[in-house]
């Protein structure tokens, strides 16, 4: 901080206090300019001013906590160092559930990662913080829900085929009697052959998708 002053149409730069080591408070040190007295003109530094100058803080560490879920997006923000929730925000997603065919339930990729994006930055907002603060992401998603992308550009090549989806009926029925049964698999992955879960769904997305 300075003190700015004239004298005899001169710029003279005061000054008037030095920044402490880091975490430590201001202490001003004033200094009287010479023949200041004189021309009657002192430096002054206001209470105001002082409070108002930088104070250099460590950034605060977030861990965000990502719930994707078939109705819904949601982010929570935690303090890294407490675990006490700092902020949160949720953004509903039921419009972008469709139903092409009985029994069949699919959503719109694209609209799952506007939602997590909105939310994120809604919590982000609501902390003052920015993605930088954030040290670590914890995600929850729709569990069997199951979607595929091309590896090279990174767009969707079909809907979310959501977990409840009953379209693979078929498909498990003629899975079970080629493999010996609904738990033919169960050795290898410790799951039954059905419509819920991804394996099956992503039999079909390879049947039924170019």
């Amino acid at each position: 901080l300075v003190g700015v002053g004239r004298r005899r149409g001169r710029r003279a730069v005061l000054p008037v206090s030095v920044l402490p080591p880091f975490g430590q408070p201001f202490a001003p040190v004033h200094t009287t300019p010479k023949r200041a007295h004189r021309r009657g003109m002192l430096a002054r530094l206001s209470i105001r001013s002082l409070s108002a100058a930088p104070r250099l803080t460590r950034a605060r560490s977030l861990l965000a906590s990502l719930d994707q879920g078939t109705s819904s997006s949601r982010v929570i923000l935690y303090d890294a160092a407490t675990l006490t929730p700092v902020a949160s925000h949720q953004v509903e997603l039921q419009s972008a559930t469709t139903t092409p065919q009985p029994g069949w339930s699919q959503m719109d990729p694209m609209a799952i990662l506007a939602t997590i994006d909105q939310s994120a930055a809604g919590a982000l907002q609501k902390a003052g913080a920015t993605a930088k603060d954030i040290v670590g992401v914890g995600i929850t998603n729709q569990r069997e829900s199951t979607l595929v992308w091309d590896r090279r550009t990174g767009e969707p090549l079909y809907d979310a085929v959501l977990w409840h989806d009953a379209r693979t009926s078929e498909t498990s029925a003629a899975l079970q009697e080629a493999l010996g049964g609904q738990d033919a698999l169960r050795a290898t992955c410790g799951l039954p052959i059905s419509t819920y879960f991804t394996g099956v769904k992503l039999r079909w997305l390879q049947d039924h998708v170019p």
